[in-house]
């Protein structure tokens, strides 16, 4: 996903947590089934009192909830306090501390959820209800067990205790555990949101919400999950910053740490030494697991990164050069930081085929679970300090189950599922000025299927609702983008202007269903000069570019863009080496080489097509000869099949 639309997205993902909960109504009665599984007996005998729970510090709770008829005993006579829960107790479990036994017999309802067994008939009537969620296998795996953080989402939402937003900074449970402090009821066993519940905790949780006593010693809610917690270094220059949330996630867990100024200087490229000496003990839990190993290459004898390199070097994680050294000090590709990183927790990456590039796989990896867009770089470039933390910070999240990878690419905006507005936005107030711009919006236009959304930018002397007469991008499109034509408040300044960019894609964003895979910008003379300079200051969000007459003069572009560029030689209003600079800045920006091909296109347009470009990076350039397009000669003009043109290599791209 690409940096900037990343900001967007995280408030409209679903967290793939294991249970999804709301409250229960009443139905009807049942025969209790007394198959016993997963070394629990739902049916236990009467009157039993428990033999070892006399000096469990949740004896009252125990035995409030088996008087309750909530929990129920082992066949040996034991309540097992210490024994951890798995799914299909807690689904039975929380059911009868809601509402009782009562609820319908049920058919099969998952692969492994069968009729007749003991929990079948909850799990089902959860499903059923819309409480509880499956795996995309189609199981539901009853036997697996849940950790404190999904434990205590589920009793706040079945308790109808008051939750509140996921802020910045904080996890997606922390409201859940707010709201359970706030209860006091969070008892002070419990340590880590990762740890497995236990059934003596749970009695004691539901004692106390059931009998609302807060009279109890409990956690607050800063003491269960750290990132509640104020006390803690907030460096000085990450605010704003993309991944600020993923830096302070770890830095709450002292698996970053800053310069001696107060800074972490996220935009910094990061070396193979500084990523295991974060990577690692983020895997194994601390510093000190790595163990004291030196001497495993010929440059890494007893610095401080060694044992980091050698525990490494042990566990197959990383190589060396054929020449013995392993050149600690030397920076980080995009794919080398993804390649350790992933093979470091152990993630399924496919084999590359006999006839792709070897990183091919590991792009496709990142880019199916959402963790970098495979448009938002080339996989040569230099990964940033802020980018590993982001990188790190999610696959720790999916090994501790709090936040799994889906391997299903979300590309949505947070607009998606929304009611869009009666009438399309016509104007934004962007720095204080009132900012105009005519919307196209598709009558198709599904609020459930993402769409593109294209920028076209006008030239000098010609308005916005001139250039939307002659474009055609959108005609082109047929339906399949939202079209946005902002008008200038006087030439275009890059400076100034981005900010229209920015704030514009993310209210569409934000009203719109938006795929952020498919975010483009066309241009005409002046109007051209400015999408190839957007593309290349926005290269991380943009994912195409459509230009004729016009040039740039940008360098240092902050990601790849497909671009198709155009300019005839013979055009006296631009030269002809401004459109050259601007192809060549694409070229650069991609990782091209020299090669070409011929590309399908009209007969004057010329265009080839460069061959030795980044993945899903192309470029075209077309110097083409059309001088009479509008039956004037005017070589800087727009020929009729540009907009059809700039929309086929648009789609393309898909």
């Amino acid at each position: 996903m690409k940096i900037f639309t990343r900001l967007f997205l995280l408030t409209g993902l679903v967290l793939m947590t294991v249970f999804s909960w709301t409250h229960l109504s009443s139905q009807s009665t049942q025969a209790q089934d007394c198959g016993r599984r997963f070394g629990y007996d739902p049916c236990p005998s009467e009157n039993v009192t428990f033999s070892d729970v006399s000096d469990s510090q949740f004896k009252e709770a125990i035995e409030y909830v088996q008087d309750e008829g909530i929990v129920n005993g082992y066949d040996d006579g034991t309540f097992r306090p210490d024994a951890y829960l798995n799914r299909a107790e807690l689904t039975k479990i929380l059911i009868e501390s809601t509402q009782g036994s009562s609820i319908p017999s049920s058919s099969s309802c998952f692969s492994d959820v069968e009729t007749g067994q003991w929990f079948s008939s909850y799990v089902c009537f959860a499903v059923q209800q819309g409480y509880v969620n499956g795996y995309s296998d189609g199981t539901f795996r009853p036997g697996n067990q849940v950790n404190v953080a999904e434990t205590v989402k589920v009793l706040a939402e079945f308790y109808g205790l008051s939750v509140g937003q996921v802020q910045r900074g904080q996890l997606w449970f922390d409201p859940y555990v707010q709201a359970l402090a706030v209860e006091s009821a969070l008892p002070g066993t419990l340590s880590e949101p990762t740890d497995l519940i236990k059934r003596g905790e749970l009695a004691e949780m539901i004692y106390r919400l059931r009998e609302e006593d807060t009279s109890k010693p409990s956690l607050t809610a800063c003491e269960l999950s750290d990132s509640l917690c104020d006390d803690y270094t907030i460096f000085s220059d990450v605010q704003g910053h993309p991944y600020q949330e993923s830096i302070e996630f770890l830095a709450k867990r002292g698996i970053l740490s800053g310069y001696d100024d107060g800074t972490f200087h996220p935009w910094d490229p990061i070396n193979r030494a500084e990523l295991l000496r974060i990577l690692l003990p983020a895997y194994l839990g601390s510093a000190q697991s790595v163990g004291r190993e030196q001497n495993c290459f010929s440059d890494v004898q007893r610095e401080w990164f060694a044992p980091y390199v050698c525990y490494a070097k042990s566990q197959n994680v990383i190589g060396g050069f054929p020449d013995g050294t392993f050149r600690p000090s030397d920076s980080v590709s995009m794919i080398q930081a993804l390649k350790m990183a992933l093979e470091t927790y152990g993630a399924s990456v496919r084999d590359a085929g006999s006839s792709e590039q070897w990183f091919l796989p590991y792009v496709e990896f990142a880019h199916n679970n959402n963790l970098f867009s495979r448009f938002s770089y080339v996989p040569t470039r230099l990964m940033n300090r802020g980018e590993v933390a982001w990188m790190i910070h999610q696959l720790l999240l999916n090994r501790e189950q709090l936040q799994l990878l889906a391997g299903k690419r979300l590309s949505g905006s947070a607009g998606c599922g929304l009611t869009p507005p009666g009438v399309a936005p016509t104007a934004s107030t962007i720095n204080g000025v009132r900012q105009t711009y005519i919307t196209d919006v598709p009558s198709g236009y599904d609020q459930n299927m993402p769409i593109s959304l294209t920028f076209a930018w006008h030239g000098r002397t010609n308005s916005n609702s001139r250039v939307r007469s002659y474009y055609k991008v959108y005609e082109a499109a047929g339906g399949d983008t939202i079209m946005v034509y902002p008008a200038g408040t006087g030439p275009w300044n890059l400076n100034r202007d981005v900010a229209i960019f920015d704030q514009l894609l993310q209210e569409f964003s934000q009203q719109y269903c938006i795929d952020t895979d498919r975010i483009y910008v066309v241009g005409h003379s002046l109007g051209a000069w400015f999408t190839n300079s957007l593309a290349c200051v926005r290269g991380d969000v943009i994912r195409a570019s459509g230009s004729l007459g016009g040039g740039t003069t940008r360098t240092g572009c902050s990601g790849p863009v497909a671009a198709i560029t155009m300019h005839n030689p013979a055009d006296r209003l631009s030269p002809f080496s401004a459109g050259t600079s601007a192809r060549d800045l694409h070229l650069e920006q991609n990782a091209c080489g020299q090669a070409t091909t011929n590309y399908s296109s009209p007969d004057k347009a010329h265009c080839v097509e460069y061959t030795e470009c980044a993945p899903d990076q192309p470029v075209v350039w077309c110097p083409h000869t059309e001088d009479y397009s509008w039956g004037d000669y005017y070589p800087h003009g727009w020929p009729r099949w540009t907009g059809e043109l700039i929309w086929e290599f648009f789609e393309s791209l898909e």
